[in-house]
């Protein structure tokens, strides 16, 4: 292992190891290139980073700077970019809030378990996450890669931003008082939600499976389809707009097909307000 100005050159199969203070670390920042990464929080002392290169040599940096805990991993030249055996990365935090959390995965994949923070960004290209985590602002991009969420305790996040180009996101429990997502020809599947939301859907699909409906839904949707879900007694204020589109409401025993512009409320005595515009998709709103 050769050292090079707080960068580490990890030959193939060698490990590295640092600890580092609980105090000193405010944040954490990970990016890495495709090793398997495992993040945990544990009620310790200390932050403990551990790096087992796979089948070429990497450049390697755990460092702490302005008190975020930065670990990056990097291909040593393109070449080595794609092997096929991946590295290792275990790192291990103490529990904590922390003031932000960043993952960005290139064509690895990443676990984390505990994980809180006052912001937390994701950024996935081509790989896999699946993160047990809770922040009060939440924002997730993915390129084609598998993005899995599920709440970490039971408060709820003040916003949400989700983008989706061609991959996959999943929440699992996420409640949040505003929600932003828009998908180009990716999924986003969110149940649990709750709040305001609006959703831009090009060529992809959304499931929204609402724990409580407190908020108003504005949903634009060109050839990609929505599917809604409303708890019992759920009532919608409609404003419907359409090019060649269609829209399906079956609330509380109110069922309605509109395939023109329309205009009323349906369904049970919660109403909230949904403006829903489709150029030539399909939306579904349903207990």
């Amino acid at each position: 292992m050769e050292n090079i100005n707080n960068i580490s050159v990890i030959e193939k199969g060698e490990s590295f190891e640092r600890s580092f203070s609980n105090e000193e670390i405010t944040g954490i920042s990970v990016r890495t290139a495709s090793a398997e990464t495992v993040m945990t929080c544990a009620p310790d002392t200390k932050a403990y980073v551990r790096y087992t290169a796979g089948s070429a040599k990497m450049k390697f940096t755990a460092e702490i700077v302005d008190g975020t805990l930065i670990i990056e991993e990097k291909p040593l030249s393109v070449f080595s970019f794609g092997m096929l055996k991946a590295g290792s990365l275990k790192i291990e935090l103490p529990e904590k809030l922390y003031k932000k959390a960043e993952i960005n995965v290139a064509s690895g994949t990443a676990t984390a378990q505990g994980l809180t923070a006052e912001r937390f960004n994701a950024d996935l290209a081509s790989g896999r996450i699946e993160m047990n985590i809770f922040a009060s602002e939440i924002g997730v991009s993915v390129a084609s890669g598998k993005a899995i969420f599920s709440r970490f305790g039971d408060k709820t996040a003040d916003r949400m931003t989700i983008k989706t180009a061609s991959g996959l996101q999943e929440f699992r429990g996420f409640a949040s008082k505003e929600t932003d997502i828009h998908t180009a020809s990716g999924s986003v599947v969110m149940t649990g939600i709750t709040g305001d939301v609006r959703a831009d859907i090009m060529s992809g699909s959304l499931k929204l499976d609402y724990a409580e409906w407190n908020g108003s839904l504005n949903l634009k949707v060109m050839s990609g389809k929505a599917d809604i879900r409303l708890p019992a007694g759920s009532g919608t204020d409609l404003d419907f707009e359409r090019l060649s589109g269609s829209m399906a409401i079956d609330l509380d025993n109110t069922r309605v097909s509109l395939k023109n512009s329309s205009g009323g409320i349906y369904g049970g005595s919660n109403v909230h307000l949904a403006r829903v515009d489709v150029a030539s998709g399909s939306v579904s709103i349903h207990n």
